[in-house]
């Protein structure tokens, strides 16, 4: 068996994402990840995390990781700041450690993941480990 998984990366936050990466690093079936278009930050992890061999990524493809913002900025007392804040350096942390049990991303990209936005070409996914293999959207072949 063979499972597809599909993620709408419109709605999809980092949060939302994390029972399906444990869904697809557990799965007993072979799990095939395709990127195309615009892949924006969760999305990296599903493509990641998919079965090695398996993981493609369109030769048109952009893989972007936004900066982390909250939405409307920090409010509340400073306790609840201050816990907004640790909830996000956790969720980086968590984020960094699964991508670091998956792929071989520069150690150059990690300081910088979530700081600033990072865009990540269809050759360096590959070079990276991310994906496997590079799918030519002309003419539907696969590049090596």
């Amino acid at each position: 068996n063979t499972e597809y998984v599909c993620e709408n990366n419109n709605s999809t936050c980092w949060w939302d994402i994390v029972p399906l990466i444990n869904y697809v690093i557990d799965s007993k079936h072979p799990i095939i990840t395709t990127a195309s278009g615009i892949c924006s930050n969760s999305f990296i992890l599903l493509l990641a995390t998919g079965t090695k061999g398996k993981r493609y990524i369109y030769d048109n493809t952009m893989i972007a990781i936004s900066e982390f913002k909250t939405n409307g900025g920090l409010r509340g007392t400073k306790a609840s700041q201050d816990d907004a804040i640790e909830n996000y350096k956790r969720l980086k942390e968590m984020i960094v450690k699964i991508l670091k049990k998956h792929t071989n991303i520069p150690n150059s990209i990690y300081k910088d993941i979530f700081d600033k936005p990072i865009n990540i070409t269809p050759q360096d996914a590959k070079k990276w480990g991310i994906v496997d293999k590079i799918l030519r959207k002309t003419s539907n072949k696969i590049d090596d």
